[in-house]
């Protein structure tokens, strides 16, 4: 993603909406990776991508939860 890309994201909206919640679940949308979907159960493509997004949500959150999975 490029910074013009980032800087018109649903995050950054949010962000700038101070809806920290909503900014911290819209990480979860960047999920796919090459048309695959990351976040789909049982995927071998690229679940190292998915469980990254799990846990930056969480950290954005301010959780110490880990894992692959909500």
């Amino acid at each position: 993603m490029g910074p013009t890309a980032f800087c018109n994201s649903t995050l950054v909206k949010l962000l700038n909406a101070q809806d920290y919640q909503g900014a911290c679940d819209a990480i979860l949308k960047w999920r796919m990776a090459g048309g695959v979907d990351c976040s789909a159960p049982g995927n071998k493509t690229c679940p190292g991508l998915w469980a990254r997004r799990v846990q930056t949500r969480n950290q954005c959150l301010g959780s110490s939860a880990s894992g692959a999975t909500l």
